[in-house]
């Protein structure tokens, strides 16, 4: 019987998490630094935005992954960085400003940080070309204050190779699939099943030894009850008459050792009325998923076990709501801050992001100059809390954008990114341009967002008709800054024209257009303005825009205040991945 307290789970880990990360000519990173949650910090950003070399940077940091000569930096210029560093600050886990006497004598040079009061340690690696081929030397110093308060690295005392392993880190990839890793020792998977702790707690009959003479006495059974294997074995005995070192030959259907059968353990998913079916016939998505909650299990029984302590783990994952449905998604959130130690997900989903803490939230914004992070404030992120359930969707989408336009209704939003995509080639929503209507929220929710995209640096603009119903829209955002409410006359606010959106198209001469819109649906009137005014305030619903769609794919010249506001789009963003099309003197 094996000794159950050699197969127990190691105890939890010391108390103590990583609160910030600096980053310095790793990948596309030229300089980056970042807070970290206790909990799960979401990186969010456009694609090459830095997401997955700040997760590579820590993986290496970390000690889990050996660094590589494409880790180093390379400039515009075709230069490429000497070295790399990432520095960690490790601080007690709990509300304590201390370590525990322990854990400070593990860290060694524990020192006290001026900003907060509280205990702190400061690990810088840095990662240089070796004569390994292509494998980058690691070398690891402790950080402190200077006479300045900035952090530099120090010589003594040296920083023990032991101390790292109070910290491990894991990266789960975008492309992660359980199926992939049946029958790999090494995988999450084999590892979980590498020892399936049997006579732990185990009741008599239980027992490893129990299980295992069942297994041999099935084993027997089935190759009593199958003339094909017994067959089959007879046959078999002829490789011990060939060959006198062989003693005994014999057919095992089912593997005699309890490791052995749970290398061929499946996952199998039940729908009610259908086929009981294996894992692999199943989609991406719960194959993806299945990842994650077996590397829970890894987390919880293998972690640690040949030191009897579990160390402080820090999840690496990248894209966790990859080929899920948006129910899925929804449960997402949940599941991983059930993964031990500290989460940092890289995320393309606003899905994903409006359920969680808008505190949790980074976002890596990349110019031609660098990479930032951008927060929200805390004062901002309490009322987001505040007015989650009105302000989901559009939170969830201004983290990813680079640029917003309120409308204040919505036609403008349905309406305002066709005209656009006259003026600029192509959709706005590829150049990170999101549409919002005032009219779906309150005055206190309408500022919420607006105040969410200022504290973020995201440019905004309001496109208002110059009617009732505009400057209803007007009187329920006040300036971020100034603190005063909008008008027509605010550098911010871009006005349609004299009256509604509907008569913008009028007056842009899109009559044909509009009458074909409505001979389309068998709406019949008379050409006069007047009534193809009606028409479309009658059906805004769905009418303004089928006339714009008609409009821009005929050319026709875009109204000036559209032009405003695309002119006015362009000065804000960082935009030049994209051709402006020829529309005349426009």
């Amino acid at each position: 019987m094996t000794d159950s307290s050699a197969n127990a789970p190691p105890e939890p880990a010391a108390g103590l998490r990583i609160s910030r990360v600096a980053i310095r000519d790793f990948r596309c990173i030229d300089e980056i630094q970042l807070d970290l949650e206790p909990g799960t910090t979401y990186l969010v950003g456009e694609n090459n935005s830095g997401k997955t070399s700040i997760l590579y940077a820590l993986w290496s940091a970390l000690g889990s992954r050996r660094p590589l000569d494409d880790d180093l930096h390379r400039a515009s210029d075709g230069t490429t960085a000497e070295e790399a560093s990432v520095d960690i600050w490790i601080v007690p886990s709990d509300t304590s400003d201390n370590f525990s006497p322990e854990l400070s004598q593990q860290l060694v040079h524990v020192q006290r940080d001026p900003s907060t009061g509280r205990s702190i340690v400061g690990i810088r690696s840095v990662f240089k070309s070796s004569r390994e081929g292509g494998i980058l030397l690691t070398r690891r110093y402790f950080l402190q204050l200077d006479d300045e308060d900035e952090w530099v690295p120090v010589e003594a005392p040296t920083l023990p190779p032991r101390l790292m392993n109070l910290l491990e880190a894991h990266l789960l990839h975008a492309s992660r699939d359980l199926v992939e890793e049946f029958g790999n020792r090494t995988s999450i998977w084999g590892r979980v099943l590498a020892d399936l702790q049997i006579d732990q707690n185990a009741e008599p009959g239980e027992t490893r030894v129990d299980l295992e003479n069942a297994l041999i006495d099935i084993a027997q059974r089935i190759r009593d009850a199958s003339p094909v294997l017994s067959s089959l074995e007879e046959d078999l005995k002829g490789i011990a008459e060939a060959q006198a070192s062989v003693g005994r030959v014999e057919l095992q259907p089912v593997p005699p050792r309890l490791e052995e059968l749970a290398k061929t353990a499946e996952v199998v998913l039940h729908q009610e009325g259908q086929p009981v079916l294996p894992l692999r016939f199943q989609g991406l998505g719960s194959r993806s998923l299945a990842t994650m909650l077996v590397f829970k299990t890894l987390a919880e029984f293998r972690l640690g076990a040949d030191s009897g302590s579990k160390p402080h783990l820090v999840t690496l994952l990248e894209e966790p709501e990859a080929h899920l449905h948006p129910q899925a998604i929804s449960v997402l959130q949940s599941l991983l801050d059930r993964l031990p130690g500290q989460r940092i997900v890289s995320t393309h989903s606003p899905q994903l992001v409006v359920h969680t803490d808008p505190r949790s939230v980074r976002i890596i914004r990349r110019s031609a100059e660098s990479i930032r992070v951008v927060s929200l404030t805390p004062e901002t992120a309490r009322r987001v809390a505040q007015f989650r359930k009105y302000v989901e969707r559009p939170f969830g989408e201004i983290l990813f954008a680079r640029a917003i336009v309120f409308g204040d209704g919505s036609t403008e939003r349905c309406v305002l990114p066709v005209l656009l995509s006259g003026y600029f080639g192509c959709h706005p929503a590829g150049l990170g341009i999101s549409f919002f209507d005032c009219e779906s929220m309150d005055q206190n929710q309408t500022g919420v967002v607006v105040k969410a995209a200022h504290d973020l640096g995201i440019r905004w603009l309001i496109f208002v008709d110059n009617d009732p119903s505009g400057s209803k829209a007007l009187n329920r955002i006040y300036h971020p800054l100034t603190g005063e409410k909008l008008t027509i006359e605010s550098e911010e606010v871009i006005v349609s024209g004299d009256e509604q959106i509907e008569q913008l198209l009028v007056d842009a001469d899109y009559l044909e257009e509009i009458e074909e819109v409505a001979d389309e649906n068998n709406i019949k009137m008379a050409p006069n303005k007047k009534r193809y005014l009606d028409f479309l305030a009658d059906n805004k619903p769905w009418a303004a825009e089928r006339v714009a769609i008609r409009a821009i794919k005929n050319k026709r010249p875009l109204p000036d205040p559209i032009i405003e506001l695309g002119r006015r789009l362009e000065e804000g963003l960082d935009i030049t991945n994209y051709t402006k099309p020829d529309r005349g003197a426009q």
